[in-house]
């Protein structure tokens, strides 16, 4: 392979150093909403994870409804505080609390040892307990002893998954299955996949009275279980405060009026009453929650292929500058990048560098999760759209550089009108393949809850329990947007062909 530069050529090295640095300047030039503006003195910024009605849901206008939030919108008045809500999965909310990303955890957290020992908890509000849902038509399956040889299916992080885990280590189950969200869980229920889900007690109920034809939770508890509300450890002013409030909303009958409110198989309140009837009904009530998704998705997908474009192109100069220190610094970054997977990149990039960054400064730093996952997209990106242009590029043919090197021209005049037009053109079909991939990659950003296409589908599960038609109206989203945009890029190829 040959280099793109005549002997004693500098410029295109700068000019690869300085694609790097736009892009990288583009795609920082909006600080993170939490790097340079704390929350106000006075607000608490609350982690939930509103899949798990009854005690957190979104409602039909997307707003957080629920037990948990409206006692923690009490113990704020109380307390006298300003409460803002953060969407976060589950087992994000811990590290998230300890990273300085939020203030109080708000989600059915369980009170257990083992929790201690990451954060502070609150007085119990709740004493829920852990039960075990079953189908409908199961017999072989009365309390725990009974469960010798079975699948249990339970939430990840819950203490419905620690309950099942003992179980399992005592020789009791023959197998766990682990799931993002209840309803998922309960869904491996009802298709056979799995004999029993292990739950605490409201929400089995909740879910009970949406399918009373096909699951029933079963009387005897597995243990007792009381939820707190989570604060880091240290912060003895607010967990005072957030006791204080708590013990006097209990005074005032103020739990009682949320227990029955929300409890005994009550739909949340801001969810729909009645969840539309049959499978054509779920298909139609759930699009509009995804066209929604679909706009933030693209969106991040166009700002993250710029970036990945961009820093791509950069790279690959580098690779083909001829300097021997650039290309491997090009080379380990583009390795690091596709030798670890898209998911992981992710969570680094939102839970990982902000922890490093907060640690080093002592201050909270709090990324925005769609400048977050944009970022992760386009760092992504780029090492494989490098890729693509360092072949591309090495594809054109060398006389063609030696002719304009002959002919006078700067390393950047023979880049800019002669190699690199040649090598974009024979680029866009791969790039437009990398476009697609990329947006059907954003599918992982549900799990720093950007409000995308499944993440959306999610929140309408958690109403409804849904799961079948939901997954197949997300499923039809993502063809129709991959089919527009393929459309598009072939009508582009042909008008970017070169004339024959």
């Amino acid at each position: 392979m040959y280099t793109l530069v005549c002997p004693a050529s500098p410029r295109l090295r700068l000019l690869a150093i300085t694609l790097l640095v736009l892009a990288t300047a583009s795609a920082c030039d909006r600080p993170p909403t939490g790097s340079t503006t704390q929350p106000a003195a006075r607000t608490l910024v609350v982690g939930t994870e509103p899949t798990f009605p009854p005690f957190e849901a979104r409602g039909e206008k997307g707003d957080f409804v629920g037990f948990d939030i409206d006692l923690v919108r009490a113990i704020g008045a109380k307390a006298g505080f300003n409460v803002q809500f953060k969407d976060l999965g589950f087992d994000a909310l811990i590290p998230a609390l300890n990273a300085g990303q939020i203030d109080v955890i708000a989600s059915a957290m369980s009170i257990t040892d083992e929790r201690k020992n990451a954060v502070d908890f609150s007085d119990p509000y709740v004493e829920a307990g852990l039960v075990i849902a079953v189908r409908q038509n199961e017999q072989g399956v009365r309390n725990a002893e009974t469960l010798v040889g079975k699948t249990l299916a339970v939430q990840q992080g819950s203490t419905g998954a620690e309950a099942a885990d003992k179980l399992k280590a005592a020789g009791k189950v023959k197998e766990i299955k682990y799931f993002q969200t209840v309803p998922l869980a309960m869904m491996e229920l009802t298709k056979g996949g799995a004999d029993a889900v292990i739950n605490d007690r409201p929400t089995a109920e909740n879910y009970v009275a949406s399918n009373p034809n096909q699951v029933r939770v079963l009387p005897e508890p597995v243990q007792s279980d009381s939820y707190g509300l989570a604060i880091k450890k240290g912060n003895a002013d607010l967990l005072a405060k957030i006791n204080t409030a708590l013990k006097e909303l209990k005074a005032e009958g103020f739990l009682k009026q949320l227990e029955d409110k929300h409890f005994a198989g009550k739909t949340v309140a801001g969810t729909s009453a009645e969840a539309p009837k049959g499978f054509s009904g779920h298909m139609v009530a759930v699009l509009p929650d995804l066209v929604k998704g679909a706009g933030i998705a693209v969106l991040v997908v166009l700002i993250a292929e710029v970036m990945g474009t961009v820093l791509g192109l950069g790279l690959a100069l580098m690779r083909l500058s001829g300097s021997g220190v650039l290309s491997v610094v090009a080379a380990v970054y583009v390795d690091l990048i596709r030798g670890t997977p898209m998911l992981v990149q992710i969570l680094f990039v939102y839970f990982g560098v902000p922890s490093l960054i907060s640690s080093l400064t002592g201050s909270p730093f709090n990324p925005d999760p769609i400048i977050a996952g944009t970022l992760a997209l386009g760092f992504n990106s780029a090492a494989y759209v490098s890729e693509i242009y360092r072949a591309t590029l090495g594809s054109i043919d060398r006389g063609q550089n030696e002719a304009a090197c002959a002919l006078g021209l700067s390393p950047v005049q023979r880049f800019r009108y002669v190699i690199f037009p040649q090598a974009f053109r024979i680029a866009i079909p791969p790039l437009g393949n990398e476009f697609v991939t990329l947006l059907k990659d954003t599918s992982l950003l549900s799990v720093i809850a950007v409000m995308e296409i499944v993440k959306a589908g999610q929140l309408y599960m958690s109403r409804t329990y849904a799961v079948f038609p939901t997954y197949l109206a997300i499923a039809l989203v993502y063809v129709i947007l991959t089919l527009a945009i393929t459309n598009i890029l072939r009508v582009v190829e042909r008008r970017m062909k070169l004339p024959t």
